[in-house]
């Protein structure tokens, strides 16, 4: 056989092909620092939870003994029991959410994928939950500042005070639903980035 190298192949250099580069795993602190604010924010969720609820027994159980004695309260007594209500089940929602975000947020500090999609989960949940409470809670919120209009309607000027506790009513209503919803939309937004998904796994 002819050994002649045939003229349209490349020469053998006898040295064997360069190793093909792997990419570097992908990082990020993204997920290490939303894990810590996580479990931070849930914990201080949960808490404040708790105190709110325990707040609210304290004063229903004083103004039940001062209701006895002013036949005016009774009104304003049912008007509390009703926002009470919503501030248990408030109360509720927090904590399961609180509950969530914490697992979320050791998910995030291991790296794991599923944590982010539960954190998205629950900032979608959050977010909603959020705008639901307060258009539920708006009339019981009404109701109990005109019972409270009752009980000292002797004083002069009520109507116009009534009238601007209606308003700070409705501004604190917004105002509240504002800052509930930060960190989930900064949840959404941060955690949803590509180089985020890629980093978990």
């Amino acid at each position: 056989m002819n050994d002649t190298s045939s003229p349209y192949l490349a020469p053998q250099s006898g040295m064997s092909a360069p190793p093909v580069e792997t990419p570097s795993a992908v990082t990020t602190s993204i997920p290490k620092v939303f894990g810590i604010i996580h479990i931070v924010y849930a914990c201080i969720g949960m808490v404040g939870a708790i105190f709110g609820v325990g707040v609210f027994l304290l004063m229903e159980t004083v103004l039940t003994k001062t209701g006895g004695e002013i036949q005016e309260m009774d009104a304003f007594l049912e008007a509390y029991s009703t926002m009470a209500i919503y501030t248990y089940i408030d109360a509720g929602i927090k904590i399961m959410l609180g509950v969530c975000l914490l697992v979320a947020g050791i998910g995030l500090l291991k790296r794991r994928l599923w944590a982010q999609k539960v954190s998205i989960l629950w900032a979608v949940v959050r977010v909603v939950v959020a705008i639901v409470m307060t258009v539920v809670t708006y009339g019981a919120s009404i109701e109990f500042q005109e019972r409270m209009a009752e009980v000292t309607q002797s004083q002069q000027g009520q109507i116009e005070q009534s009238q601007f506790q209606a308003n700070i009513q409705n501004l604190s209503s917004v105002f509240s639903v504002i800052m509930v919803c930060i960190y989930p939309v900064l949840t959404i937004i941060f955690l949803s980035k590509k180089v985020v998904k890629d980093s978990l796994q």
